[in-house]
């Protein structure tokens, strides 16, 4: 029973590192001689902690757009109001 509990034990920790944001965590494939359903979902998690990881860098770098996008906008509109109080105080 050892040889199919441990990459079920193994996939279950890679599975709750990947669940609490470990973006590197990963299941080691399985020999060539015992390719089997086993191998087969070690291969899949793989794949989707792959896509998982992408995509949590394609939404860190948006959220980083947005972040300087806002604070350009913040700091233009500082300027613009402090642009206004300067010009109606002279006027």
């Amino acid at each position: 029973m050892q040889i199919v509990s441990s990459p079920i034990v193994e996939l279950k920790k890679a599975a709750v590192a990947l669940g609490q944001g470990n973006m590197t965590a990963r299941v080691k494939k399985g020999t060539i001689l015992f390719r089997d359903e086993i191998a087969d979902l070690k291969d899949t998690f793989n794949s989707m902690a792959n896509q998982i990881a992408s995509h949590q860098m394609i939404l860190e770098h948006k959220v980083g757009i947005s972040i300087v996008f806002l604070m350009k906008t913040l700091s233009v509109s500082h300027t613009h109001q402090a642009a206004s109080l300067v010009n109606s105080a002279m006027f």
